[in-house]
Parts: C-alpha cells; structure tokens; sequence
C-alpha cells in the first residue's frame, strides 16, 4: 500500500514537473542536432548518430565486459568451409543495397564513437572479413552434443569485443551428428547497440540464407479505434511516468539473488534447451485461451525458477528482468525495435 502511495505522489510530482523537464532537457536536444549538423561538415566519415535506445545499449563496457549483445545459432547443412561462409557474408549482407542506393547494413563496418557527447557510427580503418567471421579449431569428425554447444556460447559470452572493431562477430563449428550427418554451426554475435535479435534473424535468415518466409507465421497486434488511440496516446505520458517509476523502485527494493550487484558478479549464466516447436506453444495457447507472447513468458519464467531450484538459489516472491519482443512494421535494417 506504501509502496503504490508513494508511486502516485511521485507519478503526480513527475507530471507537475514535466514542463520544466521539457525545457531543460531541450538544450540537449537542440545540443544533438548542432552535433548532427557540424559532423557532416568536420566528419565526413561519420555514419549516422546513434538512436536513443541505441546510445544506452552502447553506454556499456563494450570493449571489456559486455553484458548487452546477443547470440544467435544459425544451423546450416553439411560442413561449409568458412572462406565460403566470409565471401557469402560480404556479397548477401555487407554488398547488400537497399531500393534507395543506400546499403542495407553499412554499421557492420562500423563501431560506435563518441564525439561532442554523442555516438556516431565510424568506419574501421581497414576492415577484414576474417577478424569477425572465423572457425573453432576442433578436432576432425567431432560431433558436438548439446553441452559442447553451450560452452562454445559460454566463451563467446565472456569473450569481449576487439577495439575500435564493429562489434559483432561470427564463428562457424562442425559437427558429425551420428543420424543427420554433417552439419555448420554459425553462432552470431552483436552487440545491442548494433541491433536487436529479430534484426539479427532478419539479416541470417533472408539475406545470408536468402529463405523466403513470406509465408513464415506472423505476430499479429491487437489494432485500436481512433477513439482508443486517442484515450491511449493521452494516457501514455502519464502511464509511463507511473510504470516506470515503480519498476525503477522495485528494482532499487529488490534483494534477489538473481540480480547480484555488478561488482559481486564472478560468472555468467548461459542457459540452452532443447528447441520447441512452434505448434506446441500454439497448441497450449489455445487450450488456455492466452496469447501466444504470455506461453513464452510463461516459459521464460519457470526456466528461471527451474534453474535457481537446481543451483539451489532461494526463490524471491518475484524479480525484474527484461523480456523484449519485436513490436510491427520492423525496417529492413539493423535496429533496436522493440
């Protein structure tokens, strides 16, 4: 009861305060567009500035101990030789142009720099295909299980971007399966400030792969009436004030051993499991008459409780943690759209 008192009046003070809040904070934006303007002018070479979700992403200690990127496990048939794989990756993503003339993936060359306050993307000084994509050495007519899968992702998690490198990179594993016989592992790093997994998806699946899923399952959002969008548009500033205002207090009370402070961290936690198939998590949607978002969640959830059970964790009553989803109208690019 407190806690929601104290959540209102905060709520309340942070509307009242909100027009102040306006004018402060317009020097810095007015600050982004000069940056904008004058690197055009002393820094040709600049990309574009990053996005505000982008930045925060990129605030990370992104060349020592990165904790925000993702891995993405892309399983190809046979064993493709990774010269093979490098050349695929240049002339299907790095060579890849939009309708406009424009390339499709230009920050794949690029890392994040800061310059008058703000990021902007800079190209590497001499870009090498083999520096981001590469082979595990491993023994010949190995056959990788699944535990010998999750260490190859524990050590690419722990392993930390190069300097002044574009932070993603790709390493490609064989394996003999004893039943579908040989077989490539791409597993695809990047960074979050780069993009999100969905774009990642995007860019292994339709541009690497060159798969048509056109006709692949689709989300589909719930479309308000111009009557709801108004009442939620209106509603929005201070919905968001409130939500974030008690999540931020939830976070700052919570005493969970899954969110250990920074500096008491010693490892990491890299879980895997065995794939689900899309028609089970339909099917369990419809016996229950749930969306199909609240079955993964509901997944995510008792994964979690599953694994502080097994290291013998105390299971808090509940805890905060970050499950993003894609929201529509994704763009043919790397993006945080989420």
């Amino acid at each position: 009861m407190i806690k929601k008192l104290v959540r209102v009046i905060f709520t309340i003070g942070a509307v009242l305060f909100s027009p102040l809040a306006l004018v402060l904070l317009l020097p810095i934006y007015l600050h982004r567009v000069l940056a904008t303007k004058l690197a055009k002018l002393f820094r040709p070479e600049f990309g574009k500035i990053l996005t505000t979700l982008s930045t925060n992403f990129s605030n990370d200690r992104l060349y020592t101990h990165s904790e925000c990127f993702s891995i993405v496990i892309h399983t190809i048939k046979g064993h493709l030789p990774v010269s093979n794989l490098q050349n695929l990756f240049v002339t299907r993503a790095l060579d890849s142009w939009l309708p406009d003339g424009s390339l499709r993936y230009p920050e794949l060359k690029q890392y994040p720099y800061k310059w008058m306050g703000f990021y902007f993307w800079k190209p590497e000084s001499d870009f090498n295909i083999q520096e981001h994509i590469y082979q595990l050495p491993q023994k010949h007519d190995e056959h990788l299980t699944r535990q010998d899968i999750r260490k190859i992702v524990q050590d690419l998690h722990a392993k930390p971007f190069a300097v002044d490198k574009s932070p993603w990179e790709g390493l490609l594993a064989y394996s003999n399966h004893p039943v579908e016989g040989k077989q490539s592992f791409f597993l695809m790093k990047m960074h979050h400030g780069m993009a999100d997994g969905f774009s990642i998806m995007k860019l292994l699946v339709d541009q690497l792969s060159q798969n048509d899923t056109s006709s692949n399952a689709k989300p589909k959002y719930y479309q308000r009436s111009l009557l709801e969008n108004i009442i939620y548009w209106s509603a929005f500033p201070i919905r968001a004030i409130y939500e974030f205002s008690s999540t931020a207090m939830d976070v700052l009370l919570e005493k969970s051993p899954w969110h250990a402070p920074r500096k008491n961290r010693t490892y990491s936690v890299v879980g895997m499991g065995k794939p689900i198939a899309i028609s089970r998590v339909k099917a369990v949607k419809d016996k229950f008459g749930v969306t199909f978002t609240s079955v993964v969640q509901g997944l995510c959830s008792l994964t979690m409780k599953s694994y502080m059970t097994t290291q013998k964790i105390p299971i808090p009553e509940k805890t905060i943690c970050i499950l993003p989803f894609p929201m529509s109208g994704h763009p043919q690019k790397l993006r945080n759209f989420m």
